[in-house]
């Protein structure tokens, strides 16, 4: 191997090995409803399954409120899924913040859903990086899993029905966002 090889090497290998870790550590595992017949426990999901609905569930905010779907029921919906180390959705929830202040007082609600992370890490979070909208948890990945969420920032936007009208995985411009829940607030 020539020097060139061997720098590049050296440089990439850590990256590599710490984005493993950091995967393997923060992020348990989803349980997707696998798109197969194989009743094995060695088959693979082919793809995860999609709801058109928002199920019921129950959630809990910092303070241990629980926080139902029935209580959303006639509002437009914004949940935005994600956890304390993920850097994308740091930028995805400065994008949100801006545009939230345009709904304040409407018939939209926006909520930051942490997912599966322990209540002291994701409170000493906001306490550090403070949220404009309420932050919730799903903290045994029940809806996380319900939804087939398998990477964040995930949003999922709701129609006044319960409908799901966006459900996308990656940084979502707030044009983008805008456009959705104008669709949603029509329907």
């Amino acid at each position: 191997m020539n020097q060139r090889n061997i720098l590049a090497a050296l440089t990439l290998v850590p990256v590599l090995l710490a984005g493993a870790a950091c995967a393997a550590k923060r992020l348990p595992p989803i349980r997707a409803e696998v798109a197969s017949t194989d009743p094995s426990p060695q088959a693979i999901p082919r793809r995860v399954k999609r709801l058109h609905e928002l199920p019921d569930f129950t959630l809990t905010d910092l303070e241990g409120k629980a926080l139902t779907a029935a209580e959303l029921r006639g509002k437009v919906v914004l949940l935005d899924f994600w956890e304390t180390w993920c850097i994308p959705c740091r930028y995805q929830t400065r994008i949100l913040e801006g545009i939230w202040p345009d709904y304040k007082g409407s018939d939209v609600r926006f909520m930051a859903v942490d997912v599966s992370e322990d209540l002291e890490t994701v409170r000493r979070f906001v306490t550090e990086h403070p949220f404009a909208y309420p932050v919730v948890r799903d903290a045994n990945q029940t809806l996380s899993n319900q939804l087939g969420i398998v990477g964040l920032p995930t949003l999922v936007i709701v129609d006044r029905n319960g409908r799901i009208v966006l459900q996308k995985t990656g940084l979502s411009s707030a044009d983008s966002i805008k456009e959705t829940i104008a669709k949603a607030l029509k329907e």
